[in-house]
């Protein structure tokens, strides 16, 4: 029965072609309404689902999640919504069987997330939650490329009016997504081999006192860039005073641009945090420290040099290169003894640091960080100074030396008149200091040239001394003549005030230097007499 032939086979073939299209159609519509709605974990909710097998895509339309762990005896909410997740590259038989799923690529558009936390520093339980999130969408997928389109991130407290954290338009690109599920140390725990990120811009209020902002950041893999950094204080001068019971400094600090270079971090299970970079850039940065001595010091306790600020840090650090260029720092104190409000400035400044680092390993081979610093002083006199810190010394030893070069003496009442007690008129030909130091004391020589010089002695009420104004005039005289030779030398030895910080260290030790040329018949007090214990600063001055 030959003719009946062709009719069992089309009969065959389109038996096959239902039975594809039947299991097609089941996996499909198990694909679509049974494993693909469960592939981010029940709490992830989509408006709808298209789904290609033939392209292995899938597009999860205005995907929401909604976490919310009062009923866990927290209060961490999480709530999370995009414009769409679009995956590609999965395979139909790993969806169909294994419980983690490949995919080549997943793309997250325009997600909006916000995260509401307890006032206090989250638990151990609290960080838990937030790891839920991420836990949540990759625990079951395997990613190739990963990428996070115009994100929008915010954090708030219960109870809070405004967000302690807002970042915008956050674009992230990156291979290899690896999620640790068994840790709760990262509130966000994913690490990634390649990466781009970039953002718009960033907000994060610190403390009470300070926020910090950012313009464009853009990460590309080991290099970092970041606009308009800015440190920044919450309160006026005047209401900063208010708001402390205590003399504590206000600090404005700004960058236009940072770049870094060979930036790598590392997270250890044992919660170490390394951080290196080989080279690290700021463009115009620019600080301004603000110090009110009208309130009341608060309790005395040693603070650490400038080598022990660095070891306190909270991680392992090393940066090889720090370079900065047309910086500005200003220094303010209000009110001072002597005779009126002192501000001091170094403009156009230009600073090279190397050897970074709190790190014990690296210290064992570069021990010595050293810092040169190129600036105008008062805007006016060329100054150069250098500063090497031991950082392996447990006495914290360092070295100081450096120059300034002729300007007229009027610029420098506002550090001699404060530091002092000297008012100086006349003409500075150069300044030459030389010292070394540890944490108790520091000793070594200033060299001072200068012509037509004629001083006035103030005391601590403001009022001239008339005859020690007249005596300092009559010694200096004799050398206000236009030579070479024309110059004194003070010695710099002073014994540091423990509650005070490196910097106030610096100018005590350049201070006794300059009176010990300045004001007549100077004797220095730790000389003559030595405390027989670690000074203390006690007064408001």
């Amino acid at each position: 029965m030959p003719p009946n032939k062709p009719i069992r086979n089309g009969l065959v073939i389109t038996g096959i072609a239902l039975l594809i299209l039947g299991v097609t159609y089941i996996v499909t519509n198990y694909l679509a309404h049974q494993k693909f709605p469960k592939l981010f974990g029940d709490k992830v909710q989509v408006a709808s689902l298209d789904l290609n097998l033939l392209k292995r895509s899938v597009r999860f339309r205005q995907p929401t999640l909604n976490l919310d762990t009062a009923q866990a005896d927290t209060s961490v909410s999480i709530y999370s919504r995009a414009k769409e997740i679009y995956i590609t590259g999965f395979s139909v038989w790993s969806l169909l069987f294994d419980h983690e799923v490949h995919v080549n690529n997943i793309v997250f558009d325009s997600l909006a997330l916000e995260i509401k936390l307890p006032s206090e520093r989250p638990t151990n339980q609290e960080r838990e939650a937030i790891n839920l999130f991420v836990k949540e969408v990759f625990t079951r997928i395997e990613v190739e490329n990963f990428e996070l389109k115009n994100a929008h991130i915010r954090a708030f407290h219960h109870g809070k009016a405004s967000d302690f954290l807002r970042v915008s338009g956050l674009n992230i690109g990156a291979r290899k997504i690896v999620v640790d599920t068994g840790t709760i140390d990262q509130l966000f725990p994913m690490a990634f081999e390649q990466s781009t990120i970039t953002i718009d811009s960033t907000y994060l209020k610190l403390n009470e006192n300070y926020t910090l902002t950012s313009g464009k950041l853009d990460v590309r893999d080991t290099a970092l860039a970041i606009k308009s950094l800015h440190f920044k204080p919450i309160w006026s001068k005047e209401k900063f005073a208010e708001k402390h019971p205590y003399e504590k400094a206000r600090i404005d600090f700004f960058v236009d641009s940072l770049h870094a270079q060979k930036l790598l971090w590392e997270l250890h299970k044992n919660k170490r945090t390394e951080l290196s970079s080989s080279k690290l850039h700021l463009h115009q940065p620019v600080l301004e420290v603000y110090k009110d001595k009208n309130p009341p010091q608060g309790p005395p306790h040693t603070k650490p040099l400038l080598s022990g600020l660095l070891h306190k840090i909270p991680l392992a650090f090393r940066c090889d290169t720090l370079t900065a260029t047309d910086g500005f720092i200003a220094y303010e104190q209000y009110p001072v003894a002597l005779p009126r409000s002192g501000r001091i400035s170094f403009e156009n400044l230009y600073v090279s640091a190397y050897h970074i680092s709190n790190d014990t390993a690296y210290l064992q081979h570069q021990p010595t960080l050293t810092i040169d610093v190129l600036s105008q002083f008062m805007g006016v006199g060329k100054l150069t100074t250098q500063i090497n810190l031991d950082m392996n010394s447990a006495s914290q030893q360092f070295g100081v030396s450096g120059s300034l070069d002729e300007m007229p003496l009027s610029y420098v009442n506002q550090v001699l008149s404060p530091l002092v007690g000297v008012k100086a008129k006349g003409d500075l030909r150069s300044l030459d200091f030389d010292f070394k130091g540890d944490d108790y004391s520091s000793s070594g020589e200033l060299f001072f040239q200068y012509e037509n010089l004629n001083i006035t002695v103030f005391d601590k009420e403001r009022d001239e001394k008339w005859l020690q104004s007249i005596l300092g005039n009559l010694v200096v005289r004799n050398e206000n003549l236009p030579s070479e030779s024309n110059y004194k030398t003070g010695n710099i030895y002073f014994i540091r005030y423990q509650n005070k910080d490196f910097f106030n260290y610096l100018w005590n030790s350049l201070r006794v230097g300059l009176m010990d040329i300045v004001v007549p018949f100077y004797t220095n007090p730790d000389k003559a007499n030595p405390p027989e214990e670690r000074k203390i600063k006690e007064d408001n001055h």
